[in-house]
């Protein structure tokens, strides 16, 4: 067991586009922020259309257009 967990602390990996060039880290946090962002205004868009809906149709709403039940023909 020491032996497996000393070489996983010790190794060295890195994440890489194809291996044509390292990734830094730090691209991940601005990825889930952007990502974070992109769904709070999406929201707050949805919100401020159903404005005089109760909660549980807004909630219901969003859920089926992430779903796309709403684009099915």
């Amino acid at each position: 067991m020491d032996r497996i967990t000393k070489w996983l602390l010790d190794w060295n990996w890195k994440f890489t586009a194809r291996n044509v060039f390292d990734v830094n880290y730090k691209i991940f946090g601005v990825v889930l922020g952007t990502l974070m962002t992109y769904f709070i205004v999406i929201f707050q868009l949805l919100l401020g259309d159903k404005g005089n809906q109760p909660a549980n149709s807004l909630i219901y709403n969003c859920s089926s257009i992430m779903n796309n039940d709403s684009f099915s023909e």
